[in-house]
């Protein structure tokens, strides 16, 4: 345990350690901590990207760094205080998982107790201080073609997605700064190694290599080196967190990808697809088949366009992932208190209700302030994992193996279906997910929202990264035959289409299929901080600044696997599709629901007959109560 707190301090609450904040003076009522901001729903149909619509694919979109239909309302699911309750303990856990069908589950994580225990074996982040943005990811890596991005950028450029804070130019004199507000604090900064080449300023060394500049000044100031990399970049303390947080989103989203990449990547025989898939579709439960009509589209190629979500291996990893990154944002990023035991998230529960007319930024301090206490995060530099956190990890873990075991089935070298391998790695990855949901719960002053996705919307760059953006890039309409960027592939593809064909592509647009995960935008209340503001101090560049406006940040895009193609059309909630405007792609009578396949099983039409049952019994409760129809109507 003391073995994963100090990792966890040095990692991730490094900057969280100060003094007790106090507690802040009420002034509406809105929780926007995650998933229930104003701004990110009933939005509809995204505005088109007309650079993405009129130019070569990718071309108004960011340079690579890393630049979903429904998600959670920003509260834990129904039954997640008693489902932590009724899993304490790793022997609760393996009871309630010991009835069919998790007896697959229970043989899977028997030999896998010590691996799971996140306190021993916690899996790290990246580096701390990486401000050039994500890393290639494993689609860059296998792309035969030219060296270049989906934005015609080499892949070796980076682009910060996080960039420095532009703040205005103002003079901040010592004699007139209000008693709210520090002086900046004067530290000598670190001195560079000789390494370097020569004329080269401290921005161009954080903009190009941070973590080489931040061991250096870790060899200097071993004990104080977080003052003086604050000092010398001369940014918030804020923005540093930002990074951390973003970076270990980035991690977390390539352990995501090496997941699918090492087991669900395998081609099944063409005589076994159809029966594969048969079965498939028959063992999916009830919460795994919502999960996945939810967060995919099939297109216009009718059920079959459903079924080669699972044979081809690209949509099938994107589907894998999409179904993890679901539940990580709904069952960890959105829990009030990952980890915690009943009486802390009930004492949560209690400040939600006394503080309900308050505005969402000031329930979010409550909230921090009593995390803090509970896991005794104040002046100390010692940091204590919730008491819970293993066994919260291992039942998230059970969850979502449940989820993805039958696709896994078939992709397995060994054939065996109940592996170590790939549960040991999901609870790396839950457990990552659920350090990063600690440490955004435990800032006081920011907001962490994860913006939802939505299928079949057009692929924004501003908003959006696009997993299969080498093979969007080349498959793009607007691209002549005659160019040498479509690969052998693609021009056999191309030969086979008639001109017809050919001409209405031209009009094709970039759509969401796979909504994979939620974006993460950070929101702030007032307006610019000083260099020398931190976590348990807030220093505004001026004293009016406090209570002026909201300021927002996107620390990581939207992760989506798109298609080219054109928009599911509904005209007064029916369906309005035109056959033609699809051409070739337009199959089995267009667009189908998930639950329209064979098999599956109809997890909506079940979810309304328990509505109403709900309601008949409870029309007949208050009947029986001498209340009147007509009052209940």
């Amino acid at each position: 345990m003391e073995e994963a707190a100090s990792w966890l301090k040095d990692t991730f609450l490094d900057f969280f350690m100060g003094t007790e904040l106090p507690e802040s003076p009420p002034p509406t009522s809105i929780e926007r901590r995650a998933g229930e901001d104003e701004r990110g729903r009933g939005q509809g149909k995204c505005k088109s990207d007309e650079a993405y619509r009129n130019a070569p694919y990718g071309t108004a979109g960011p340079s690579r760094p890393r630049p979903h239909p429904r998600q959670g309302s920003g509260k834990p699911a129904e039954d997640s205080v008693e489902t932590i309750r009724a899993r304490r303990s790793l022997e609760d856990l393996k009871r309630h998982l010991s009835s069919e069908p998790n007896q697959m589950v229970l043989d899977a994580i028997e030999p896998l107790e010590g691996q799971l225990d996140i306190r021993s074996q916690p899996s790290k982040p990246v580096g701390r201080l990486t401000l050039t943005g994500r890393p290639q990811s494993l689609e860059d890596l296998n792309f035969s073609g030219e060296n270049l991005g989906a934005d015609w950028q080499p892949l070796d450029y980076v682009q910060p997605a996080v960039g420095r804070t532009p703040r205005p130019q103002t003079s901040t004199k010592k004699a007139n700064l209000p008693k709210t507000i520090k002086p900046s604090t004067t530290i000598k900064a670190a001195t560079p190694l000789k390494s370097w080449k020569p004329g080269m300023n401290r921005d161009e060394m954080w903009s190009t290599h941070p973590n080489k500049r931040a061991r250096e000044m870790l060899n200097e100031r071993p004990r104080n080196v977080k003052q003086f990399i604050q000092a010398e970049i001369e940014e918030p303390e804020y923005t540093l967190r930002d990074v951390e947080i973003r970076d270990g989103l980035w991690h977390m989203m390539d352990l995501m990808e090496r997941f699918t990449k090492k087991f669900f990547q395998s081609d099944i025989s063409t005589r076994n697809r159809e029966p594969w898939v048969q079965g498939l579709f028959e063992e999916l439960k009830p919460e795994t088949a919502k999960i996945i009509g939810c967060v995919a589209s099939g297109g216009p190629g009718g059920v079959q366009g459903w079924k080669d979500l699972f044979l081809d291996n690209q949509k099938k990893r994107a589907l894998v992932m999409a179904i993890i990154g679901n539940v990580l944002v709904e069952q960890v990023f959105q829990h009030i208190f990952f980890g915690g035991i009943v009486k802390h998230i009930n004492k949560l529960a209690e400040i939600q209700q006394k503080h309900k007319k308050e505005d969402g930024f000031d329930r979010n301090k409550h909230y921090a302030n009593a995390m803090r206490k509970s896991l005794k995060l104040g002046t100390s530099n010692t940091f204590i994992l919730p008491s819970n956190f293993t066994n919260h990890v291992t039942y998230i873990t059970s969850v979502i193996w449940t989820h993805i075991r039958p696709i896994f089935a078939p992709s397995s070298p060994l054939h065996n279906p109940t592996p170590s391998a790939p549960i040991a790695q999901l609870a790396d990855i839950v457990a990552l997910a659920g350090l990063l949901s600690l440490s955004m719960r435990l800032d006081p002053h920011t907001v962490y929202y994860f913006e939802p996705v939505f299928k079949e919307d057009t692929l924004t760059a501003k908003r959006m990264e696009c997993f299969n953006h080498k093979n969007m890039a080349q498959r793009n309409p607007r691209i002549p035959d005659d160019e040498p960027r479509p690969d052998k592939e693609e021009r056999v593809r191309r030969a086979k289409l008639s001109e017809d064909e050919k001409k209405r592509s031209k009009l094709d647009e970039p759509l969401t299929q796979i909504t994979i995960m939620d974006g993460v935008t950070a929101y702030r209340l007032g307006g610019w901080e000083a260099p020398e503001s931190t976590i348990g101090d807030v220093v505004y560049e001026k004293y009016d600044f406090a209570n002026k406006g909201v300021r927002s940040r996107i620390l990581t895009h939207g992760w989506v696997y798109c298609r080219w193609g054109r928009a599911r059309r509904f005209k007064e909630g029916k369906p309005a599709d035109m056959p033609a405007a699809h051409g070739e792609a337009w199959k089995g009578g267009g667009f189908k629901e998930f639950t329209d396949c064979e098999g599956v099983v109809d997890w909506l039409g079940s979810a309304r007959v328990e509505e109403e049952d709900l309601q008949e019994q409870l029309l007949d409760v208050s009947m029986s109560e001498g209340e009147s129809e007509e009052w209940l109507i």
